[in-house]
Order: C-alpha cells, then structure tokens, then sequence
C-alpha cells in the first residue's frame, strides 16, 4: 500500500486472538493506515497439520464485523469511547460454493446488519452457480467482489475439489481440465476463469484474482481483462 500507492485489503482471522488482542490488532491497525478488512473466522487448526493447537475463537466474524462497526462510532466493544471515531471499510465472506444456500444467504444478512460495507467471494469455478448467487444477494445492495484463482495443474485441481474448505469444482469443469492434459491443463484452467471474470464483469462489483504458488506471470492477461 505504501510502496505501491494501492489500497490493500487485510484478510483478519478471529481464530488464533481473544477479543483484547483484537482489539490491539484494530487500533494499531488503524493508527497504520489500515482501513479496508475483511472479517473471517478461520480454518481450524487441524486443516493445516497443526493438530495439537487450540484455536480461541473468542468471536466470530459477525461479532468482528459488530466491533469494527462500534470502533467506527467511536466506541470499543463494551461501549466505551476510545476517542476519534475509526474509519473501517468493513468486508464478509461469502460462499457461493455452498449447497446449504439458505443458510449462506442467512449469514450474509447477518454480516449486513452488523455494518458490512461489502463481500468477498470464496473462489468459485462454476460460472452458472455464481449467477445464480449474485441474482439472489442483490437483495443486499452491497457490493460483492467474485474470487478468481486460475488452475494451473491437475494435481492443484484435485486438491482444491476435495481438501480445500468450502471449494468446489463442477464435474463439467474436472472433466475439461482431465481432457486438456498436463501440457493444456494452465491454459484451460485460465479459460475456466475467464468465464467466470465474464459473469463477475456482468454482475459484481469486482473480481480479486488469486496467484497460485507465487506464480504472477499467468494472471497478467487475466487482470488487463478484468480492467478493461
């Protein structure tokens, strides 16, 4: 952000801090620069191999998103006045992935009415099932950035179908990676994306584009589209 001139977006877990730490984290964030978070949960421990870690999860994304809202008003979490009102721009997660649509929609809604000013995308492949889900969250009228991250192998495709939490690939996607190869696999998974960029161009607010294993190169054509 300094470097760059660029407004970046802290991605703030409520996992591994109880609400004090939080709370530091915020103001020190904020005395920073820091204004535009996006408010999640976190993965639990296990997911990433480390077994013998108790996560605190003292609050959950909604309630982070409640406090970001009151240190906007002025106040900490028990209502007390910490001086010049914060100036949070306030992100929730969104999963469009999720068979349990009711229930997503359910969360939204929550985050919404907790001061959310906008949503982020789990990354998705599916350009029907994302259509679908932005038709229904415009209720919100907020905007929703669509999370895109290109495949660029068979393996990494495998991986993200049945290991990485709440993402999925649809069969019809599997299939024309299976079909493209390990030579074709990288453009195919970019010609994945692109279908979804189109939907997002159509019908969000924006896209975040996601570089897999540190690879920059592959996504530069995707972005200029994305900008265009």
């Amino acid at each position: 952000q300094q470097k760059l001139g660029v407004e970046t977006i802290i991605h703030y877990t409520t996992r591994d801090r109880n609400l004090i730490a939080i709370h530091s984290d915020l103001v020190g964030g904020h005395v920073l620069g820091v204004r535009n978070i996006l408010c999640l949960r976190g993965d639990p421990p296990a997911l990433g191999g480390h077994t013998d870690v108790v996560a605190v999860w003292d609050v959950g994304s909604v309630q982070l998103i409640r406090i970001l809202k009151m240190l906007n008003d002025g106040v900490d979490w028990t209502g007390k006045s910490v001086g010049p009102s914060a100036s949070f721009f306030i992100g929730g997660s969104a999963n469009p992935n999720t068979d349990e649509t009711k229930a997503e929609l359910n969360l939204m809604r929550r985050k919404a009415e907790a001061g959310a000013h906008f949503f982020m995308t789990q990354v998705i492949y599916d350009p029907d099932r994302l259509e679908r889900f932005l038709e229904r969250t415009t209720k919100f009228k907020l905007p929703i950035i669509v999370g895109i991250l290109p495949i660029l192998s068979q393996r990494q495709a495998e991986f993200l179908h049945h290991r990485a939490p709440g993402i999925t690939l649809p069969e019809d996607a599997l299939e024309r990676l299976r079909r493209a190869g390990e030579d074709g696999v990288a453009a195919e998974g970019l010609a994945i994306a692109r279908d979804i960029l189109a939907v997002a161009k159509a019908k969000a607010a924006g896209v975040y584009i996601v570089p897999s294993f540190g690879r920059y190169e592959p996504l530069v054509e995707l972005v200029a589209e994305a900008k265009r």
